[in-house]
């Protein structure tokens, strides 16, 4: 099968691949391959079932963990995540890991200083908890969207934070901020979604881009790399892949930080033993220090397997 790259069009000598769905471990499998120019790992043919693939549990089930817990003990966690410290999220931190989302906002917040009254859109948004989080510091102009979600909806004390059900295409405005905190990756046309987002952002406005990444935890781990999660993840890029979209549409990544964590080893260990990702895998305290540790020394070589891209246009 001949398949080209949906990053870069290169159709030679890519490596081909047959990857399961592990996630919920359906045993289904899909046609996947990894691009010989860009190195970009992607799925052949997008399935024409795909939203089954992001049943009802999709979100909870991600964090289950605290799922059962009131709104505020979820922003304890999420503000000890950012950096507010606070005895609460402190012990819910150390049982339940923390918020990559809110460090990753901390991050770029200290860098370009975002005005309060900002416009922000959140892309991929799921229910909207990082919407509430940002509401909780302030952020009174706040857009989600998410393709998955059941409907339209509004959040928040005053009903002021809008959710819509749509895809990136369908979205009219520009925004100061567009966040995607590991949405891109799901989207099936990267090039397209790039040249909208790089058109959404309003004059001096940013993008801030998490995905996964194509680095050490693939080559190690293979087909049991936890990031691969296919059907879901339509696409993996490079950072080759990366500077190639920002290039096509006049962008540019100002600033780039790996922030791998625990994660890459825990779930990808999960996978090569056959067990579901929300299923248990017993692992000391030891044992996730260690990976922990071993996640900062990855992402210090810039081998990690995520990344935060602060893009802007030129």
């Amino acid at each position: 099968m001949q398949c080209s790259c949906k990053i870069c069009g290169n159709t030679k000598s890519n490596e081909q691949y047959i990857f399961e769905e592990k996630m919920y471990a359906t045993g289904d499998s899909f046609d996947y391959f990894q691009c010989s120019a860009c190195k970009t790992l992607q799925i052949c043919s997008i399935p024409d079932n795909l939203g089954m693939y992001y049943p009802d549990s999709y979100y909870n089930s991600k964090i289950k963990f605290i799922a059962s817990l009131r709104n505020s003990l979820r922003l304890k966690r999420d503000h000890h995540s950012y950096g507010k410290k606070n005895f609460l999220g402190k012990i819910l931190v150390e049982k339940i890991g923390a918020n990559c989302n809110t460090a990753a906002f901390r991050w770029i917040q200290k860098i370009i200083n975002p005005a309060h009254d900002c416009k922000i859109l959140d892309v991929g948004c799921g229910p909207g908890n990082f919407l509430l989080f940002l509401d909780s510091l302030g952020f009174k102009n706040l857009t989600g969207l998410d393709p998955f979600i059941q409907k339209n909806n509004f959040m928040g004390k005053n009903k002021h934070i809008q959710i819509k059900k749509c895809q990136l295409e369908e979205l009219n405005g520009q925004y100061d901020l567009i966040i995607l905190n590991h949405s891109f990756e799901h989207m099936p046309n990267p090039q397209k979604a790039f040249n909208k987002l790089c058109s959404s952002i309003a004059p001096g406005g940013h993008i801030l881009l998490r995905v996964p990444i194509v680095n050490w935890a693939w080559k190690h781990y293979r087909h049991n790399w936890v990031q691969i999660d296919a059907p879901r993840h339509i696409f993996i890029p490079s950072l080759k892949a990366i500077k190639i979209l920002c290039r096509n549409n006049g962008a540019v990544a100002k600033k780039v930080k790996f922030d791998s964590n625990a994660f890459q080893f825990i779930g990808s260990k999960k996978y090569s033993k056959g067990i579901a990702l929300n299923d248990h895998l017993p692992i000391t305290n030891k044992q996730k220090k260690n990976y922990e540790e071993q996640a900062v020394d990855l992402n210090k070589i810039q081998q990690g397997d995520q990344v935060c891209f602060i893009i802007a246009k030129n």
